[in-house]
């Protein structure tokens, strides 16, 4: 329901958040907020900018020194409503241009919350079925009944509420939130959970800060859990104390770096204890270079050191390796990997890992207009696999039946008029088209305007075409159809002039249905698509006709406009 942002949902599917749950895989009905399927809605509140302009003038929107917006507006307070920002914190720079070139100049700082509503906002999702076990190792496994609702909403721009509840078995839950965002340090998640029932009675509280902008991030994290305390879809305890702290720093000239470290209390298994650093060094000309460090306790102590590095080859090829150090055990592994093309090609890519667990592997991938197909051999020091796996997509459309790729998100069905002629989506070519001039064009993005585009070049000689570039916005997994207006025929330069003998005036017009035709020097014009006599008419108070045929392209003699009352 796109209308009103709601998703309904039956079969096997996956739940938000619980009161005490994270999301868990179960079986059965679930409607929910889906603001994905209104792309350009903005959920989280946004600073709002203002300014007066004294006379007519130009506003530029810079966030965080990059320009963002620009419009004109007339003398007289403006407002600059939902502007284009980024989670985190972050400098608007408002410059007002007005017609004698004087600028006047306003900031303002701000910090914009993830998974924060705007005011009055609601966010809601309810699942009722039975809980999925043993996923991807059992078919058709399915547990207790397990029932799940969430209800959020924006109080204000700085404060978003937030209520949870679920029950499965003999446990139920229930979890108040709030998540704020006091002036620019950042954004405060809090909240508290009660369970109760045969499976066990307890409370558990969580606190969590984060603050994060172009350049720097940090966030903090820590929930405590009562002894008796039960998770509704969880066969296991949580810990007793749980803490976690990131920090991360990012600048064009010194790289990427990050650490994290994390603490859990557990009252029936030995306390685990982690931190990792990481640290990406600004080397774009030869590849992505990553070095990691690891420290784990979990009983016994254990430092692992890794080092990589991802070089691209060209357009759909790279080469990558790592070496990593594990408890003294020493390890390396090397990539190599060709991703066929998207309109079609064939793909490969070979592994080698010695050291700790060595395996070797090899496969091929093929990709074509009616499907794909993978095969993949391995070898590790126990065993030998062989993997193979074909899929295409089968599709009614406009009266017909088609087969193309697997049809995972929407799709188009493309008619350019023609055959042979290359499909571009968002510039890039996808394929060509057949024998009747079509071609199923799939992985489009639902409720969004997707480009879909010919290449000219590719039409017969003559042939004439308004418009190279189409948009397409089916819903999901569904299609539309694209039909460039091509004529195909003959083609060729001739030359037109009135009943007098004299060559239409240079910048003269020329209309047939909805095609222009500009007249040149000396009366010339170029016609295409003629593949039955076509009539050229001019209007104005020289109005006057020209009739063009194959023949006519063909003749040295000019063609006359004859004058119509």
């Amino acid at each position: 329901d796109a209308a009103h942002r709601v998703r309904y949902r039956i079969g096997d599917s996956v739940a938000r958040a619980g009161a005490t749950t994270a999301a868990f895989r179960f079986a059965g009905v679930q409607i929910a907020r889906d603001f994905t399927l209104e792309p350009g809605f903005v959920t989280t509140p946004t600073p709002t900018l203002s300014g007066v302009a004294t006379m007519p003038s130009v506003v530029d929107l810079y966030v965080d020194g990059a320009l963002r917006l620009r419009e004109r507006v007339e003398a007289g307070p403006f407002t600059i409503a939902d502007p284009p920002v980024v989670t985190g914190a972050g400098a608007a720079r408002v410059v007002v241009t007005d017609v004698l070139g004087r600028e006047r100049v306003t900031s303002q700082r701000f910090y914009a919350g993830r998974e924060m509503l705007r005011p009055g906002l609601s966010d809601f999702s309810v699942a009722l079925g039975v809980l999925r076990e043993n996923f991807a190792i059992e078919s058709a496994d399915y547990g207790r009944a397990v029932v799940s609702g969430l209800y959020r909403l924006g109080v204000s721009e700085a404060f978003t509420a937030d209520l949870r509840a679920d029950a499965s078995g003999g446990s139920t839950g229930v979890l108040v939130g709030a998540s704020w965002t006091p002036d620019t340090i950042g954004q405060f998640d809090m909240s508290i959970a009660r369970s109760f029932g045969s499976d066990g009675e307890g409370v558990q509280a969580r606190l969590g800060w984060m603050r994060s902008s172009a350049a720097f991030s940090l966030s903090a994290d820590v929930e405590t859990t009562e002894e008796g305390f039960a998770r509704a879809s969880a066969t296991f305890a949580p810990p007793r104390t749980r803490a976690a702290l990131s920090a991360g720093a990012s600048s064009r000239r010194h790289g990427a770096v990050s650490f994290t470290a994390t603490l859990a209390d557990h009252r029936e298994t030995d306390d685990l204890m982690t931190a990792a650093i990481e640290y990406a060094p600004p080397l774009e000309r030869f590849g992505t270079l990553g070095l990691s460090l690891l420290y784990t306790d979990d009983g016994e102590t254990e430092i692992s050191a890794g080092i990589s590095l991802v070089t691209p080859l060209g357009q759909t090829r790279a080469l990558s390796q790592s070496v990593t150090s594990q408890g003294g055990r020493l390890s390396a592994q090397a990539r190599a990997q060709q991703t066929p093309l998207q309109e079609g090609g064939l793909g490969w890519r070979v592994a080698a890992r010695v050291g700790d667990n060595p395996r070797t592997e090899a496969g091929l991938s093929l990709r074509g207009r009616f499907g794909e197909a993978d095969i993949e051999a391995s070898r590790t020091w126990r065993q030998n696999g062989l993997r193979a796996q074909a899929a295409f997509g089968l599709v009614w459309i406009d009266g017909g039946l088609h087969l193309a790729q697997p049809v995972r998100e929407s799709f188009a069905l493309v008619d350019a008029g023609a055959p042979n002629v290359r499909v571009l989506r968002e510039n890039t070519a996808v394929g060509v088209t057949g024998t009747d001039g079509r071609l199923l064009v799939t992985a489009l993005r639902p409720y969004e305007r997707n480009r879909i585009g010919i290449e000219i070049n590719d039409l017969p000689d003559g042939a004439l075409v308004v418009e190279d570039a189409l948009t397409a916005t089916p819903g999901p997994r569904a299609g539309t159809v694209v039909r460039f207006p091509v004529e195909t025929g003959a083609a060729g330069d001739t030359r037109i002039v009135d009943e007098t003998g004299a060559p239409l005036p240079v910048g003269a017009i020329l209309m047939a249905e909805d095609q222009r035709y500009p007249v040149g020097r000396d009366g010339r014009v170029f016609v295409g698509g003629v593949h039955a006599p076509k009539v050229l008419r001019r209007a104005g108070a020289d109005a006057c006709e020209a009739i063009i045929d194959r023949a006519a392209l063909d003749a040295s003699s000019p063609i006359i406009c004859r004058r119509v009352s």
